[in-house]
């Protein structure tokens, strides 16, 4: 018994080292794809931690980087967080990009049927498809409607899983795992055609500052 317990012990502390070590290395070279890409770490920013705690949920964000890609700089970190005390925390990431102007918030995200079952309000716009695909929370409806215009609709049909929020000066959106060097690009290549597709009037009219 005492053998067996030891060689459990023994087989529990190699595979300890071995989660670290795969650990260590998937760091390490995320960090030099990163630099090859042109992109630096960077000090976690207060506000934009704030902005991940509310889309998702309180947690621990880190890991931060900072760029620019396509005109736009952009800031990328892991975040996780426990639904539970026993739980174990789950792995995402979050990508922003900064916006010239701040806007009011508005979020785009994929439906949820059991929201819509228990009559959780969101902005309806001129398309079926897309207010069955999408729900929308924003200040009111003109806005909403000026932000998600048909063409951008049309575009994001083509993108079912694709969800973003604005909230101050960031337009955000995130996914499972940490990022990575191919997450983040692919991220960015979403959120700077949303970016671009905001109409020049509504920079113009909703700006907050």
């Amino acid at each position: 018994m005492l053998i067996t317990l030891l060689v459990l012990a023994a087989a529990l502390a190699a595979l300890a080292v071995w989660a670290r070590t795969k650990r260590q290395r998937f760091f390490t070279a995320r960090g030099l794809a990163a630099q090859q890409a042109g992109w630096t770490s960077a000090p976690m920013d207060p506000a934009l931690e704030g902005v991940a705690n509310r889309i998702l949920s309180p947690g621990a964000n880190t890991r931060m980087i900072a760029g620019q890609y396509a005109g736009y700089d952009f800031r990328a970190f892991d975040h996780s967080h426990a639904t539970s005390r026993t739980s174990t925390a789950t792995k995402l990431h979050v990508v922003a990009v900064l916006l010239p102007v701040v806007l009011p918030s508005i979020a785009v995200t994929t439906d949820n049927p059991v929201a819509r079952t228990l009559r959780v309000p969101d902005q309806q716009l001129e398309s079926g498809d897309f207010n069955e695909t999408f729900a929308i929370e924003s200040p009111n409806q003109r806005y909403a409607s000026a932000v998600v215009h048909p063409q951008l609709m049309e575009w994001m049909l083509q993108r079912p899983h694709l969800q973003w929020w604005i909230d101050g000066p960031y337009l955000v959106t995130w996914g499972l795992n940490w990022w990575t060097v191919e997450s983040v690009r692919a991220a960015l290549d979403d959120l700077t055609a949303v970016a671009q597709q905001i109409p020049p009037f509504v920079l113009a009219d909703y700006r907050l500052s």
